[in-house]
């Protein structure tokens, strides 16, 4: 059985006024599949995501659940932080910066986990990847592919 690490683009479609990407379903074929979820970048947002430079109270209080050391002075005396503040610090304390993506989350026989925002370094992520793919052979593949994606 061959398997490809990306679903097939289909279309664009639009459901009540919202549009939409089409894909391929890879999992179909697969009994009880496990899952990672990979955001690809040294930076994983756009310029545009981050124009309303309103602070914000529920950013920071992400940032302080995960650092309390993580916000200025200013910010903590405004308990808030900017959008652009907050997702360039995630990319920071998480291995986006360093390695060129990310771990959002892992599901690996039926048990998921989403426990890996300051996940950086490099033996953490093999780690990870020792969980989620067992055979060392495939797991090496799999790093070396995400390197070369870089």
């Amino acid at each position: 059985m061959s398997w490809r690490m990306c679903s097939y683009y289909y279309r664009r479609t639009t459901v009540d006024e919202r549009d939409y990407m089409e894909l391929q379903c890879c999992l179909s074929q697969f009994r009880n599949p496990n899952l990672m979820d990979i955001k690809m970048g040294t930076r994983t947002f756009l310029q545009a995501e981050t124009a309303v430079s309103k602070p914000r109270r529920d950013l920071y209080e992400k940032m302080v659940k995960e650092d309390q050391e993580a916000p200025t002075q200013q910010e903590r005396n405004q308990e808030a932080v900017s959008k652009f503040r907050y997702l360039d610090w995630r990319d920071c304390v998480s291995s986006s910066r360093s390695l060129g993506f990310r771990i959002e989350g892992v599901t690996v026989e039926g048990k998921s986990s989403r426990d890996y925002k300051t996940t950086r370094e490099s033996e953490h992520i093999a780690k990870i990847f020792d969980t989620y793919v067992s055979d060392r052979k495939i797991r090496n593949m799999y790093l070396e592919r995400l390197k070369l994606i870089k």
